[in-house]
């Protein structure tokens, strides 16, 4: 029996008084007094320049599961450092400091072989 219990019918599933659920991703409902009240999920505020829309999430974001949050991609390596024989290659990236404390190296280097040096 449900005798002094509020229940709320939603989409043809009954919810309990207080009981909260997610309608799509950006929707949220709750039952209250037998009263189904749903509102908008406020995302916060992203502090990244190309923030992530992920499917089935309502807010973006900025950190991606493996991402090194607030660097930029890294640029193209540079040309080899010599013309001939063995040299160096460099790429660079850059960090939002404003929001992020970006840990790692901004630069990193690779060797490089243009070919066998002639005597």
């Amino acid at each position: 029996t449900l005798r002094n219990q509020t229940m709320c019918l939603q989409d043809g599933r009954m919810f309990g008084d207080n009981e909260v659920w997610v309608v799509d991703s950006c929707t949220k409902c709750s039952c209250q007094n037998s009263k189904t009240v749903c509102s908008q999920i406020t995302c916060p505020a992203v502090h990244c320049a190309s923030p992530l829309f992920i499917e089935g999430e309502c807010c973006p974001t900025c950190n991606p599961i493996g991402s090194e949050d607030g660097w930029s991609p890294w640029s193209e390596w540079t040309e080899c450092s010599v013309t001939c024989g063995p040299g160096t290659q460099q790429r660079g990236r850059s960090c939002d400091v404003t929001s992020n404390s970006c840990e790692g190296s901004s630069i990193q280097t690779r060797t490089c072989n243009t070919g066998d040096r002639k005597s």
